[in-house]
């Protein structure tokens, strides 16, 4: 079976996916942020009463923290802007082989087999191939017809488990 679509990952799609993406960014960034806290409790806290103790912890806490996404925020869309061909119209074809994505702009054609795919991860809007623990390729619904959305869905799903079987 062959399925073919036209999507266009957009640039808010883009980064909606990256930021969501590096959860495990975001548990370093919370603990890192958790432990200059307690840094800053215990060395300038100590005479300070207890619910003013908390409300500058979660002031101190959500400073920081907030730093840290922005900053993520910011690489991100420094990263578009040195490869804007990370966004953009795409052509999709999912069959039997693998994963096909073009390029019309430079005519650019990467291939992806089901036995490089290592997990799926069905979004609102997305499907979300895991290639390894550093690349995911977006697949968007609107790329494809909405009758065939849950024959695709079902096709992806049997393909990575007829993978794992073997």
């Amino acid at each position: 079976m062959t399925y073919k679509g036209k999507g266009t990952l957009s640039l808010k799609d883009s980064l909606f996916l990256n930021l969501t993406l590096s959860t495990n960014k975001y548990l370093i960034y919370a603990s890192f942020t958790m432990f200059l806290c307690f840094i800053i409790f215990m060395l300038f806290m100590g005479d300070y009463t207890v619910s003013r103790q908390i409300g500058l912890s979660i002031l101190i806490f959500l400073f920081i923290f907030s730093s840290f996404i922005l900053n993520e925020a910011i690489s991100l869309i420094k990263s578009v802007k040195k490869f804007p061909e990370s966004i953009g119209h795409r052509v999709f074809i999912i069959d039997n082989e693998g994963l096909h994505i073009t390029q019309p702009s430079n005519d650019e054609t990467n291939f992806f087999s089901w036995n490089e795919v290592e997990s799926l991860i069905n979004r609102k809007n997305f499907w979300l191939l895991r290639l390894n623990n550093q690349q995911i390729k977006a697949i968007p619904h609107a790329a494809f017809k909405e009758n065939e959305l849950q024959e695709i869905n079902h096709f992806l799903v049997n393909k990575l488990e007829s993978k794992t079987r073997f």
